[in-house]
């Protein structure tokens, strides 16, 4: 649901044991040129499916988040295993704020 202020973005992913890691959300609304990013979230890794929702809070102060405008919503994890070099994943979608 899209707020004046804040997009909750839910995301579901998966990391392997061993691994620490954190998750980022990103929100840009391309109608009304409103943006932000969320806090770092700690993902949970033991090689199973977790979900989270990250609450996306606008930097704009000129615009709003408006339920209906296009957006393209990232999401980016960031894994590390002790003695291995960062995996990162990211996926992008663009979809209406609803």
């Amino acid at each position: 649901m899209a707020a004046n202020d804040t997009v909750n973005v839910s995301v579901t992913y998966t990391c392997d044991s061993g691994y620490t890691g954190t998750l980022v959300g990103y929100v840009n609304d391309t109608t009304a040129s409103a943006f932000g990013a969320s806090n770092d979230t700690a993902a949970t890794c033991d090689g199973t499916s977790h979900t989270a929702v990250l609450s996306v809070d606008n930097e704009n102060e000129a615009a709003d988040y408006k339920a209906g405008d296009t957006a393209v919503v990232a999401v980016s994890l960031d894994a590390t295993k002790t003695g291995s070099p960062d995996q990162n994943a990211a996926q992008d979608v663009t979809r209406t704020l609803g």
